[in-house]
């Protein structure tokens, strides 16, 4: 049986390994994301949604290049 844990602890150790690694510095992120050039039309709707549901919760988006 899979024994579940605790979901922040894991995001934490995440963070941890990202720092370590040197994984963690936000240009660094930039440079490897999507250009988002080749989207389906589909893709850049759910994003909007999503964008709009994050934004109602009070929470900052995902951010994406659409």
């Amino acid at each position: 049986m899979i024994e579940m844990g605790d979901l922040r602890k894991y995001w934490a150790r995440i963070a941890q390994r990202k720092k370590a690694l040197g994984l963690d510095d936000p240009a660094l992120t930039e440079r490897l994301r999507n250009s988002g050039e080749q989207r389906t039309p589909e893709k850049r709707e759910m994003l909007d949604r999503m964008e709009d549901r994050a934004k109602k919760a009070g929470v900052p988006p995902v951010k994406s290049n659409r």
